[in-house]
């Protein structure tokens, strides 16, 4: 799914089919419950195969709210909450059923089986990517999201082991290291930042980043998972 408007309010969201490979579009967004769209964030959910959306995050609300593309209609699942939390990306962890917002080295998580609470202020370790606006992803092979934020490295962070306490336990951030005579992705966008010009392709388990349309497409194959 990809969203348009003018940077306040969303006026409509397209989803783009793979057997037409074009975009079609929808104004579902004119009953949204959180009229104003902007530092928003839009994540596809496979479990409840419904559009989450973490609204306004620097603004008064925080609010969290889904969409059901099959009934057509907005869900306001909690509101309230304020969260100084700016260009933030977002990704689910289907195990956990966990939403996870990172933005400015400070992630944030929502229980998605039960999302009528505040967020979690999650513990980490480790050297995280920086900055805001960043590539976030999960990676359902190994369990961890991945991150890039420019050059050659991509950041992962691994979860507790226990999927029972991610609330209170540490996770931690580590560096996957460029191979030799890999290719170095050009910066990222100075306007706009990443988002989801960096993204996961499940049927290669790779990672792919697209700066800019007249820039190259870099490919970074994610390497095997220990059974």
């Amino acid at each position: 799914y990809a969203s348009s408007g003018d940077g306040v309010n969303f006026t409509e969201c397209a989803s783009f089919r793979m057997d037409t490979l074009n975009y079609d579009a929808q104004d579902f967004f004119a009953d949204n419950p959180d009229s104003q769209g902007a530092f928003s964030t839009l994540t596809w959910d496979w479990k409840t195969r419904k559009v989450w959306k973490k609204g306004r995050m620097n603004l008064a609300d925080t609010g969290l709210y889904s969409f059901d593309p099959a009934a057509n209609a907005w869900s306001t699942e909690f509101a309230g909450e304020v969260l100084n939390q700016g260009d933030c990306t977002s990704a689910i962890d289907p195990v956990r059923h966990i939403l996870v917002s990172a933005s400015d080295n400070v992630l944030h998580a929502w229980d998605l089986d039960s999302p009528t609470t505040d967020s979690v202020a999650l513990t980490t370790s480790g050297t995280p990517p920086g900055d805001s606006a960043i590539g976030f992803v999960f990676d359902p092979v190994s369990g961890c999201f991945l991150a890039w934020n420019g050059g050659a490295s991509v950041f992962k962070l691994t979860p507790p082991l226990s999927n029972l306490n991610w609330r209170t336990a540490t996770w931690v951030w580590s560096t996957l290291t460029n191979a030799a005579g890999g290719a170095t992705p050009t910066a990222p966008a100075t306007e706009g930042g990443t988002f989801g010009r960096f993204n996961y392709i499940s049927a290669l388990r790779a990672l792919v980043v697209v700066n800019d349309n007249e820039e190259s497409a870099y490919v970074y194959k994610l390497p095997r998972v220990a059974v």
